[in-house]
């Protein structure tokens, strides 16, 4: 908590530095970052190893489809996320079962 993340993989898609997805945590459970297009916000639950996204908002900004379909494939697994860790400085999320999506911390 406390620290930004970008994002560096979904599943197995690479995301292209620049205007990577982004995630911060805030102490009070709070979770907001950049979706690839808007901005996205909402609650979040961590106990231990487990993590849990409550319903997000996000603006609603259209943009390049390629963009669009990163901003959905981001939303949708940060939906499915119930684990964490940080393996060689490297923010993992999975869904219990792989990682979906991988972050660096910000610079």
């Amino acid at each position: 908590m406390g620290t930004e993340w970008h994002c560096t993989r979904i599943g197995t898609r690479v995301v292209d530095p620049g205007r990577t997805p982004t995630l911060f945590i805030a102490a009070d459970g709070k979770a907001s970052g950049f979706a690839g297009v808007n901005r996205w916000f909402g609650p979040c639950a961590v106990d231990g190893a487990t993590v849990k996204f409550g319903l997000l908002g996000m603006t609603r900004m259209a943009g390049p489809p390629e963009r669009m379909d990163l901003e959905q494939a981001y939303a949708n697994a940060l939906a499915a996320v119930t684990r964490w860790s940080v393996t060689d400085g490297r923010l993992q999320l999975s869904d219990g079962t792989s990682v979906i999506l991988e972050f660096l911390p910000a610079q």
